[in-house]
């Protein structure tokens, strides 16, 4: 299995009850900015991001290949059908309001997208829920003893009625990503307050769009290298231009600066708060799921690394049936 790191940060701000340090206007993207040959203002973006959009194509030849994308001027939603039955949901939100500034500990139902990954032996891996029948995780966590997943999970050591345990009916395996995709035996019950779905980038907007900072969420190591009983968060730097950044599908965060992800919290989620489409407020979105990292946690010598959600977001809707 691929080893993950993550090292606990102080996450600031705390807004529309969840703590994520994002405003009400979207922020830079991390994207860099172009212009099209109509004036237009954009971002740079592979071409896969910009799939709804053909004007600004002309000269890609591949999903990789830089195009000048032109945010729309409205929420226009992806043109994948299950784009349009995910929209509908109440993905991103959370119930709990009381939120610890400036901590690491994530409180109970803060992060109800959270799945735990059960195996038949050592293995420690996250997803997160994406549909009440569905999680999404890292295809390298997907292994023959993955037998069920826990929803609702915050303390390990506690036994807690608000936990779902269901098993695992079908995996899928992307052949050219890291990414995988679980179909639950039974869907989760998503109408309380600890268990709920996490959004996807299923805008236009949201495609191509790459925060500049992301939060980060596991069960992993703590710079102490040992596996935390309680659901930590994080939040950690995007970084562009690096050599080990080099793939347009993968996202960079951490380094020598700033923080990195640890081993038990593969398959996690990149996310941070967004404008969903025409609901009101914000809503957290998953832009990329947890895939590698540096070798000592406590003191992290090149960039964690994930897979870009906007990236393989055909595939995974593809897999889907609902």
């Amino acid at each position: 299995m691929v080893t993950i790191y993550l090292l606990p940060l102080i996450v600031a701000g705390i807004a529309q009850h969840i703590c994520f340090s994002f405003a009400t206007e979207q922020p830079t993207s991390a994207f860099p900015n172009c212009e099209s040959s109509s004036g237009d203002e954009g971002f740079f973006v592979p071409r896969i991001l910009c799939s709804d959009q053909s004007e600004e194509k002309e000269g890609a030849t591949d999903d990789a290949s830089p195009v000048c994308c032109i945010p729309p001027s409205t929420e226009r939603l992806i043109s994948h059908p299950n784009a349009a039955k995910l929209s509908q949901s109440l993905c991103g939100t959370v119930a709990v309001e009381d939120k610890i500034q400036n901590g690491t500990i994530v409180q109970r139902g803060e992060f109800p997208w959270m799945a735990k990954l059960v195996y038949r032996g050592d293995y420690v891996c996250s997803g997160t829920l994406i549909h009440p029948r569905y999680v999404l995780t890292a295809q390298h966590c997907i292994k023959p003893q993955l037998v069920k997943v826990q929803l609702g999970v915050h303390d390990l050591r506690e036994e807690s009625p608000e936990v779902q345990e269901i098993n695992v009916m079908e995996v899928f395996k992307y052949h050219l990503y890291d990414v995988g995709l679980l179909r639950l035996a039974k869907s989760a019950t998503v109408d309380g307050d600890f268990v709920r779905t996490i959004c996807l980038p299923i805008f236009s907007r949201l495609r191509m769009y790459f925060p500049p900072s992301l939060t980060i969420t596991g069960w992993g190591n703590t710079e102490m290298n040992r596996l935390s009983d309680v659901l930590l968060k994080a939040e950690t730097a995007v970084i562009r231009n690096n050599e080990e950044c080099d793939n347009a599908y993968i996202i960079c965060v951490g380094g020598v600066q700033h923080r990195n992800h640890c081993p038990g919290d593969s398959g996690g989620p990149y996310q941070a708060l967004s404008k969903f489409g025409r609901h009101p407020g914000e809503r957290v979105v998953q832009y990329g799921i947890i895939r590698d990292g540096t070798v000592y946690c406590s003191h992290p010598d090149y960039p964690s690394r994930g897979i870009l959600v906007g990236y393989v977001l055909d595939w995974i809707l593809d897999q889907m049936e609902i």
